[in-house]
């Protein structure tokens, strides 16, 4: 409960700062630039977590026995080569929208490095280091813009914040981890293969899959609106994610916490514990998740002068998918611990074939607000059956008396 709540607390810090960079941000760019914005965001996002999210994920539930301790520099290593083989396999994009993947690989590997550097320290469960190179960065990010509002007479451009956030982003990796990196061991082939191989071969390739396939599940809205709807709706729902992110931090110190609690739990008497303190901490942020969407419609047109009217329905549907990840999603851990890895694989492959199917059904009918029921179907989907999986696993272990 503590740590949950210093989590908690930092993170609103550095969200809250990132929220006002993120309302200064639709007040001073242009309807293009804003909509150019939330997709490079969205691209360098579904890029970095593809290997951000799935190794640092490996990196805390697969420590022990990858032996990660003395070779947290091939891991790193492995991550930077494959982003490399990455940034080479869609390099024609180049020759079409030269500046565009350029920002976007560029935002991909520094936020890459970043959270490599920041799972260090959840890893040790140093929760308040943790947090706290997040709320740096956000400090450098709102300085920063503002400082090209000056300087540029609010005429920013999309690649300015791009740079800006690069460079941030770089700053945490510098802060938190180059002094543990070892730099010549991210040129070492032979026992970053061989670090790969183990984890390619082993339960761990379906978390890989499983995150990739969650990192285009995060973002397919995004994709599908600029393919299917114009600027205008890209740039409410970049606008109505902007806000909903804000309603995700609750959600984002939760799974801080607890997947690092989760594995290091032994009994099951722990584990009880550990879920009785999530079950105080989901009764906090219930009423912020309903007082959030009954002050939309006053709040959000106030906030971006009203430029994007949309973006208040579009909040509100997801919002309420917030309020389910945040009931639900936490029990995942439980399923990291018992390395049930293939089962969230398919789990989330059926959810993005259900997403795009709906997306492409209601974006054409209802523009931005039809791609945000897809994600609040789509996320339904995958927390409610982790939520009943999770259960089902516990209840059986529990006639074995083992964890």
């Amino acid at each position: 409960m503590r740590a949950i709540a210093q989590v908690l607390s930092f993170d609103l810090i550095a969200k809250l700062l990132l929220g006002i960079s993120g309302i200064i941000l639709i007040r001073i760019m242009s309807e293009v630039e804003y909509s150019l914005y939330t997709l490079l965001m969205s691209l360098s996002a579904m890029a970095s977590q593809v290997l951000a999210t799935s190794f640092n994920r490996i990196f805390i539930v697969g420590y022990e026995r990858l032996g990660l301790s003395s070779a947290s520099s091939h891991f790193l290593g492995v991550q930077v080569w494959l982003m490399g083989i990455m940034l080479l396999a869609t390099l024609p994009l180049a020759a079409t929208h030269p500046m565009l993947y350029g920002c976007a690989a560029v935002i991909s590997v520094t936020t890459c490095l970043s959270e490599f550097a920041r799972s260090f320290y959840r890893q040790e469960m140093r929760f308040i280091r943790f947090s706290l190179l997040d709320v740096g960065r956000a400090f450098v990010v709102i300085v920063g813009i503002l400082a090209l509002a000056v300087v540029t007479e609010q005429q920013v451009a999309a690649w300015q914040i791009a740079a800006l956030q690069s460079a941030a982003l770089f700053g945490v990796f510098v802060v938190g981890a180059a002094n543990r990196i070892k730099f010549k061991d991210l040129l070492a082939i032979k026992p970053i293969l061989s670090l790969f191989s183990t984890v390619v071969a082993g339960p761990y390739r379906y978390l890989f899959g499983y995150a990739v396939l969650l990192a285009i599940l995060t973002q397919v809205d995004v994709l599908t609106l600029k393919v299917l709807a114009g600027d205008a709706s890209l740039a409410a729902y970049g606008s109505a994610r902007r806000y909903y992110a804000l309603m995700l931090m609750g959600l984002s110190a939760v799974h801080v916490v607890l997947l690092p609690s989760v594995q290091r739990a032994s009994q099951f008497d722990e584990l009880d514990r550990i879920f009785r303190q999530f079950g105080r901490v989901l009764w906090l942020l219930v009423p912020g998740v309903l007082a959030a969407i009954s002050l939309a419609p006053w709040l959000i047109p106030w906030i971006d002068g009203g430029r994007y009217p949309e973006a208040v329905p579009v909040f509100q549907v997801l919002t309420l998918s917030a309020g389910i990840s945040l009931a639900f999603s936490p029990y995942v851990n439980i399923l990291m611990k018992a390395e049930l890895f293939r089962y969230l694989l398919v789990l989330v492959g059926s959810a993005l074939i259900i997403s795009v199917s709906l997306n492409m059904l209601l974006v054409p009918w209802i523009g931005a607000l039809g791609s945000a029921i897809s994600t609040l179907i789509g996320n339904a989907v995958v927390n409610g059956m982790t939520f009943w999986r999770a259960r089902t696993y516990v209840q059986g272990m529990r006639t074995t008396a083992t964890l």
